[in-house]
């Protein structure tokens, strides 16, 4: 009731545009709320067991670990007490609408259909682990999942993730969030009365142990510095909790068997301010930045601790299997920025990026449907096709022609080495090779094209790019506390939460269940049981309209697209 009147309360006030009473009363709703604050408990109505996911995206033990020593991160460190954990490794390109995806299939990117961020969910092809919740009739709760726009509508509630091309969710008032997600942006408003309206709303259903806290948090954004850089980490924060506030509401709401929530805090904030955490690999990082924004990217691992410590509180950590996923971790990009910081290229360095459509355009492959994504090092090219033959033969064609593609300056020069392509593979990767090119005003020559570097490549703006070292930690009944095990990949993460579930594991997945995290006798008396083929299909993902500037300037922000000049 009384999460129900803060949120009519907080809509209402939203409207208004007099900004002081639209301050003052959530914050009156805040102290009324502390009484109404509850916790859930997911209970299976079916013959399943509850499993809760926690995916924390670019989380690596490389961060994790030293800030622990350090005294920090209490709810982690008293989480790993009663768990077992493992190094979770990912693959290339480490393109998180991939990686994600991969992790609730079970299946690879060519098999699935999710190939990058242009893909929504009407290209998923395979069923995912809660398709398998809902054909066992149980409910299912998600926030934050990428690749689940269009949501579908099953019993319970999906709140898709930041790449979505549309604001809904189901069910639709839980939409108000997405105006959040682009604050502080590159192209878009540093700060809007449509974001603080979607604030206010998100604030009015806070979990009453932080109600004034985010309301503290917004009011700094509000009355605080408006230069980008300083009010998009604090909103990263803000939107974190809010999400996550949000997921609660609703577990405790509609009680799914299945509930996941996925926060970004750490990826987003380690893209673009790991220079200030790691400033010696940036010396020409200005002095007043490095003081400002030294702890920013700590405290995205800080408000992820935050946001695990309130789910302990909230859930039944003795009956409830609880596994945390990153789809990959994160670092220092490989050399300084001393480059991104001159007018011109200079020498290429890892702070120079391939231009997809120039690089299309150079080697004559436009209007054939090629999409580009760059994720680190890397270009990744799709097809959009129809017909799979078709898209291999094209990207076939796209490899040979960038092999062809030499250095004037440096005849031996092989600007791109490729991961491997096999006959029928619907997605071409390649690592740029800044040594095999030299000096910016060097040429790249192509069947009787001569083009210089720096018309082809532009700046990395970028201090943190990922690696494929992610977490793992599973916790609850039978898990061995404190172990720690080896061997444990992304393809693993189905089969280990349909095994929590207590449901049958597809035999035609490529992945294992972990089941070095359990006891031995736990697993005598709960084997693994086994079911041929694969998980049920999807559902037929709903018509909506796709916003594709929406999307894009949120990929433009976090660097996976080409940014406009």
């Amino acid at each position: 009731v009384g999460a129900a009147v803060a949120l009519l309360l907080g809509r209402q006030l939203a409207k208004c545009g007099n900004l002081v009473s639209s301050i003052c009363l959530p914050i009156a709703v805040g102290v009324v709320l502390l009484e109404f604050d509850r916790s859930f408990y997911p209970e299976a109505d079916t013959d399943m067991s509850p499993v809760v996911v926690l995916g924390l995206d670019s989380a690596t033990w490389d961060q994790i670990d030293p800030m622990i020593a350090e005294g920090e991160l209490p709810n982690m460190k008293l989480l790993l007490e009663r768990s077992a954990r493992a190094q979770l490794d990912s693959e290339r390109p480490t393109l998180s609408a991939r990686i994600w995806t991969i992790i609730a299939t079970g299946r690879a990117a060519e098999d699935n259909g999710i190939l990058d961020f242009e893909c929504t969910r009407r290209d998923l092809k395979t069923g995912r682990v809660w398709d398998a919740v809902q054909k066992n009739n149980g409910k299912v709760g998600l926030t934050g999942w990428l690749m689940t726009w269009p949501p579908d509508e099953f019993p319970g509630f999906c709140m898709p993730g930041w790449v979505a091309p549309g604001s809904e969710t189901h069910p639709m008032d839980l939409a108000f969030l997405k105006p959040l997600v682009s604050v502080g942006r590159q192209d878009g408003a540093v700060f809007s009365m449509e974001t603080f309206r979607a604030g206010l709303s998100g604030v009015a259903i806070s979990t009453a142990d932080h109600t004034l806290e985010n309301i503290g948090a917004f009011l700094k954004i509000v009355f605080g510095p408006k230069d980008r850089e300083s009010v998009f980490w604090r909103m990263q924060l803000v939107y974190a909790n809010l999400s996550s506030d949000a997921w609660f509401a609703q577990m405790i709401r509609h009680n799914p068997v299945f509930g996941a929530l996925l926060i970004t805090p750490i990826d987003t904030l380690g893209h673009h301010y790991w220079a200030y955490h790691q400033p010696e690999m940036f010396p020409d990082a200005k002095d007043e930045k490095k003081k400002a924004f030294k702890e920013v990217l700590r405290n995205g691992y800080r408000k992820a601790d935050d946001v695990l410590g309130r789910l302990m509180k909230r859930m039944d950590m003795e009956n409830t299997t609880f596994m945390i996923f990153s789809d990959h971790g994160m670092q220092a990009l490989g050399n300084n920025k001393r480059n991104a910081a001159k007018p011109s290229l200079g020498k290429v360095r890892n702070t120079a990026k391939p231009s997809p459509g120039k690089m299309i355009n150079f080697i004559d492959m436009n209007e054939l449907g090629l999409r580009a994504a760059l994720a680190g090092n890397q270009l990744v090219l799709t097809c959009n096709q129809k017909d799979a033959e078709r898209n291999y033969e094209i990207l076939h064609e796209v490899k040979r022609r960038i092999s062809e593609i030499r250095v004037e300056e440096k005849p031996e020069g092989r600007p791109f080495r490729f991961s491997p392509f096999e006959e029928g593979d619907q997605t071409l990767s390649m690592d740029f090779i800044p040594s095999q090119i030299g000096d910016s005003e060097n040429h790249l020559l192509f069947e009787g094209k001569r083009q210089p570097v720096s018309d082809l490549f532009y700046r990395e703006t970028r201090s943190g790019v990922h690696h494929e070292r992610g977490v793992v930690i599973l916790s609850g009944p039978g898990i061995k506390k404190g172990s720690i095990f080896q061997s444990a990949s992304i393809y693993d993460a189905a089969p280990t939460m349909l095994y929590g579930l207590g449901l049958e594991v597809p035999e035609g997945l490529p992945g294992k269940v972990l089941t070095d995290a359990w006891d031995p006798s736990y697993l005598e008396s709960n084997p693994v049981r086994f079911t041929p083929g694969f998980l049920p299909d999807p559902p037929p993902a709903r018509d909506l309209e796709l916003d594709v500037a929406m999307r894009d300037a949120a990929l433009k922000q976090l660097g996976y697209v080409e940014p406009q000049k």
